[in-house]
């Protein structure tokens, strides 16, 4: 099966314990959009580029036992893992499929879906706005549409200024721009919105506001850079003793506490939208 997907990353065990891990970090705020999108009971939502399940999961909670959700994403090795993930919390709403958004059509009949739903997905797409169109076919009318991106045009922040945080922040915009990933997937959603006629449309940037040293910023940078390291290295954005990746975690958190650093390493674009009756 040829993926029009660009998800670099692979999807070694290691990978997606990274994705279980970045999923705790971005959960509450990924739940959130779901519900202001109106993911709810009952409904039937297909979770498009569903990895190892984070945002499945979620959805499927919202839609209780009476909803369904269907996975869809190209990689078997993440499949298993979602399968085995809902098995453990009891989860018998969840339907995995291998694939990618051509086979959406055939998923969603004979009625379509009631909501399509997606995490950091569109960004790996080689055509990313035609993957989301493909996607929207499947809704019914009435349905809703809610994606959480990275906006990496939107940068990060912090108060004072965390330097450690912002080279990492540079080593992994630069690895994964360097293979075309768009920095302004916010405003490509908002055009495929428009062009679709769909009504609602609501785009946020938003970020998790992190601080002290509980909190779990550190680790999800650094998984990322580690993740990157090998493309980072070769792209000559940082050597392997510029970056320390063993120790990356430890010193981020040594700085804000030493700092009383207040940060958000990254923006997100939630992105929600129904489509007409």
């Amino acid at each position: 099966m040829e993926s029009r997907s660009d998800y670099v990353l692979g999807h070694s065990r290691q990978e997606l314990e990274r994705l279980e891990k970045q999923g705790q970090f971005l959960g509450r705020l990924t739940r959130d959009l779901l519900v202001r999108a109106g993911v709810g009971a009952g409904m039937r939502v297909l979770d498009f580029g569903a990895g190892a399940g984070d945002v499945t999961l979620l959805a499927a909670e919202l839609v209780g036992p009476e909803g369904q959700v269907v996975a869809l994403d190209a990689s078997a090795e993440a499949l298993s893992r979602l399968r085995a993930r809902a098995a453990a919390r009891g989860l018998g709403n969840i339907v995995a499929v291998e694939g990618d958004e051509s086979h959406a059509a055939t998923l969603a009949r004979p009625h379509g879906f009631d909501a399509v739903v997606g995490r950091l997905v569109l960004l790996h797409q080689r055509d990313p706005e035609g993957a989301l169109g493909r996607v929207l076919d499947v809704l019914r009318p009435g349905g809703v549409v809610a994606f959480h991106e990275i906006e990496i045009e939107a940068g990060m922040w912090s108060a004072p200024t965390f330097p450690l945080m912002e080279a990492a922040f540079r080593w992994i915009v630069g690895a994964f721009t360097h293979g075309g990933m768009p920095v302004d997937i916010g405003r490509r959603i908002a055009r495929v919105f428009e062009r679709r006629g769909l009504v609602d449309r609501k785009l946020v940037r938003e970020g998790l506001l992190e601080s002290g040293p509980e909190s779990l910023g550190p680790e999800f940078m650094a998984n990322t850079v580690r993740a990157l390291l090998p493309a980072i290295v070769r792209l000559g954005l940082a050597t392997a003793e510029e970056v320390g990746i063993d120790s990356l975690a430890g010193r981020m958190r040594e700085a804000i506490v030493a700092g009383d650093l207040s940060f958000v390493p990254c923006y997100l674009v939630g992105a929600s939208a129904r489509a007409p009756m």
